[in-house]
């Protein structure tokens, strides 16, 4: 006679495979909270409650609500990186990088409303907060980014600006900011940094800066 065997249990608290989805749903639960009421304004339980997932869900993806936080602004400011990376890789002048980049920021800013909340949110968070210090890192990422934007002889400040520039769109009106405002504001800076403040007149923003 053939012992039948036990079946496995999962341990408690992981997730069956396919649930995926779950994870992404806490990641957009969190940044939503996390962006209106930064980082120790927002509780698990409402997290949980918005994104209709348990406890032991979230501390095996995350481990904590820091861990949660974390992995909220890393997976943000990573996309953000990216799609600044693709924007830039069809050109190789650097006007053509930066026209690119405050076009990608637009379109970034309309396919993610909370986008420019939650950086603002970030970075008054990481700066009072101890245990978010794994996200200083990437003020790192992104001024080696900018500095590969402008290449090594380029003027000194000149990565520091530009990038001042482009988290200011990129903050700017938080989710309050209409998409014709932006679009406007991306046009005006293009035509500012090509042909600089003495040489725009009224209605001298012409489409070919779009």
């Amino acid at each position: 006679m053939t012992a039948r065997k036990s079946p496995q249990r999962r341990p408690s608290g992981r997730p069956p495979a396919g649930e995926s989805s779950v994870r992404d749903g806490l990641l957009r639960a969190a940044a939503t909270r996390f962006s209106q009421d930064g980082y120790a304004g927002v509780s698990i339980r409402t997290i949980l409650a918005d994104a209709g997932a348990t406890a032991p869900v979230l501390y095996h993806h995350f481990g904590s609500k820091t861990g949660l936080y974390v992995a909220v602004a890393t997976t943000a400011q990573q996309h953000v990186l990216d799609r600044f990376a693709e924007a830039i890789a069809p050109h190789s002048e650097v006007a053509d990088k930066v026209w690119a980049i405050i076009r990608a920021v637009v379109l970034l800013r309309r396919e993610h409303p909370n986008a420019a909340r939650l950086f603002q949110t970030v970075q008054h968070d990481v700066r009072r907060y101890p245990e978010l210090r794994a996200l200083r890192r990437y003020d790192g990422h992104f001024t080696d980014f900018w500095a590969s934007v402008v290449g090594s002889a380029a003027p000194e400040g000149l990565a520091l600006g530009l990038r001042a520039i482009v988290e200011g769109l990129l903050s700017v009106g938080g989710s309050a900011a209409k998409d014709h405002d932006l679009d406007a504001a991306a046009t005006a800076l293009i035509a500012m940094l090509s042909v600089g403040l003495p040489g725009l007149q009224p209605g001298g923003i012409v489409q070919g800066y779009r």
